[in-house]
Order: structure tokens, then sequence, then C-alpha cells
């Protein structure tokens, strides 16, 4: 089936809609999938055109030509939209919501027939403000969410999208690094990461190191990715006297945020907000500790108390009681750790979530059950 993906982010850009984009694309060409990508994030080093992981891949400046209001970008970004969708003729459209990419597809419509369906990963408070995001979910074959949770929002926002609406929790392949629990530090290691905003709670995690620190003054914590907030986080660090504690780490390859995983006593998942938390699930499926937020997906993700623990979001004083009772119990800390993997192998597995999107695909295509 030739698939045609237009996405707001896609690796090495850090995101979830990025490693969910990638996760998917690489699952859908192991089975034979013809596919191609327009990502929003045309200044990146790859430039206008390249690939990624065999498949050829587009970037249009639109977030760019957006906020310098440009007419000239954004016509570019309409006219490389238009001649990929012509030239590639794609059976199915796949918009992943999470930005503006409405705009890719909605000016662009003309050009190709393919149905379309559209994930939500992220949705704005004034959606019913939103002209051409309503436009594009209500043109849409079928709709996926990420989260039982972002279903049920996006089914009472728009109860005409109910029945073409299901939930795809997004699955990661597993790695099946070896049980590190032997690499462990000496004293304890606490890590964290992501794309560096405010809305992942960075600053929650720094305030909880404070606490932790009175009781365990050899506790350290290491800050993985980058981001807009990277400079705020660091002026914080050193206003809150944390310099010698946090380390900020930048973006690591996947080898040595494996072999960090092995090292780290507990991974942190301080969201404010999460539609879903491919973070906690990454760390579950490498056999960590999580101690998270209870905000939006992440519920589906960490079942309190048995493969994690969930405390306020926001609340350092609550993040850090959780670490400190972690760190006091080794028990505890195996417990948890272990069927974490567990669960995370057992529910999240990488070919069910390959599965689902084949499946959907081929029947808003008209193909029913065939595949390529």
């Amino acid at each position: 089936m030739k698939i045609l993906h237009i996405t707001p982010q896609l690796e090495p850009e850090l995101g979830g809609i990025a490693t969910f984009a990638a996760r998917l694309l690489e699952g859908l060409a192991a089975r034979g999938h013809e596919q191609r990508v327009i990502t929003a994030h045309g200044r990146l080093p790859l430039g206008d055109a390249g690939e990624y992981q065999g498949v050829a891949l587009d970037r249009v400046p639109l977030f760019e030509a957006l906020e310098t209001r440009s007419p000239a970008l954004l016509l570019r970004c309409r006219t490389r939209a238009a001649a990929v969708k012509r030239q590639f003729a794609p059976e199915i459209i796949h918009v992943h919501i999470g930005g503006p990419v409405a705009f890719l597809h909605l000016a662009t419509s003309q050009e190709s027939p393919a149905p379309l369906v559209v994930t939500v990963h992220d949705l704005p408070e004034d959606l019913a403000s939103s002209a051409s995001l309503l436009t594009l979910l209500d043109s849409a074959s079928a709709l996926t969410a990420n989260s039982m949770i972002r279903r049920g929002e996006i089914a009472r926002a728009l109860p005409n999208t109910d029945a073409r609406l299901q939930c795809i929790h997004p699955m990661l392949p597993d790695r099946r690094e070896a049980d590190g629990n032997g690499d462990r530090a000496a004293a304890p290691l606490l890590m964290t990461g992501g794309r560096l905003v405010p809305e992942k709670g960075f600053d929650t995690a720094l305030d909880a190191m404070v606490l932790i620190l009175r009781r365990h003054p050899r506790a350290t914590l290491v800050i993985t990715g980058d981001g807009d907030q990277r400079e705020a986080l660091a002026r914080r660090i050193d206003t809150l006297g944390l310099a010698g504690a946090v380390t900020l780490a930048g973006r690591l390859d996947d080898d040595r945020l494996a072999a960090l995983r092995r090292q780290a006593w507990i991974t942190l998942v301080p969201s404010l907000s999460e539609s879903f938390g491919l973070v906690a699930l990454e760390a579950m499926q490498a056999g960590a500790v999580v101690v998270a937020s209870r905000t939006g997906g992440l519920p589906e993700v960490v079942a309190d108390g048995d493969t994690g623990v969930l405390v306020p979001p926001g609340d350092a004083a609550a993040m850090a009681d959780a670490v400190n009772a972690l760190i006091d119990d080794d028990d505890t800390r195996t417990r948890l750790r272990l069927a974490a993997q567990a669960r995370a192998r057992a529910h999240f597995p990488f070919e069910r979530f390959i599965d689902a999107y084949q499946s959907l695909f081929a029947r808003a295509s008209g193909r029913g059950t065939r595949h390529p």
C-alpha cells in the first residue's frame, strides 16, 4: 500500500510525535508498504529532501513560515506538498495532529483523492475556533487517538467523530536489553529527559531534587534531551544550588541512553500534561522504576503501585516523597522494575501497534484485510 504521512516532527527531532511517527514508518516498511513523509520542520540539517530509514522524506519550512508570517514560505510549503501528492499518488494519507500541519493537507487536498486517516496527538484548547483543524477532522475517513483519555476528549468535543474514532496506543520495538540491575550506580542515580519544554515539568523535578538531597545527599539527577527550556533550566539549577547534583546531558545516542537507563535507579516523568507517555514506556521496557505524574495517558502506561508510582502533576513534595521511599526500599524497586518490564512487553507489543494501523489503513482504502 502507498501511504503518505504528514507529520509536524520526525526523528532526529525529539518528542513523542517524532518517535511515534518514526516507529510506525519502520514497522510498516518492514511489512512491505511503500511510504513517503512530509514533515514540517524544514530548518533541520537534512534540508528540503532526503530520506529516513529508506523512506523518501520532504521537509517543508512550515513552522518558520508561520513564525515569520511569510507568504513566500507558505507558498513554498504548499507547492512542495502538492508536488509530493501528485508524484507519489498515495492510496492513504495519514496526518499526525500536534501542530499546524492541517494546512499542508487542506491546502493541497485537490491533488489527491486518497482517503484521509488522522492521528490526534494534541488538541488545542480553542478547538471550536480552529476552522482548519475542524475541517480536517470532519473530512477524515478514520481518526485515532494515542490514549483512551485523549479519545474521550475528542469524542466529547466532537460527538460526530465517535463512530470513526479509535484508540491505538503507541508501542515500541522490544530491544531486549540485558537486565542491567548489576550495572546500577553505587549511589542513587535518577534520570529524566525528552524535549526540554515547560509542559514536561522539569522544574518540578528540580524542586523535588532539592528535597531528595536533604535525605539522600549523594543522589544525582541526569536530564537528557534538548529544547527551548535548556538555558532556563541551567539557570534554575544554579539558583537552586544543584550544580553538583544535576547534569544537563544533552542529546544522547541510543547506546549511551541505554547505558544510562541501566545505571539509573529511578526514571522521573514529571509531565504537567501528556497525551500518552512514550518516555515512561521506554523506561519500563528497559526495566526501569518509574515515578510519573498522574496526568493524561500516563496512568494507562504506569499502573500505580504495581509497575511504578504516580504522583500529582506539579507536586514536587509528592515526587520527592515517592523517590525517597524507593531509594530506601531495594525490594520494592526490584518488584516494580520487573513488573514494569513484564507489563511493557505484555500490554504494549510493537507488532500489535503495526497490526492496528495496517488494518485501519486497509479498511480506509477499501482493501479490507488485504495488505501490500
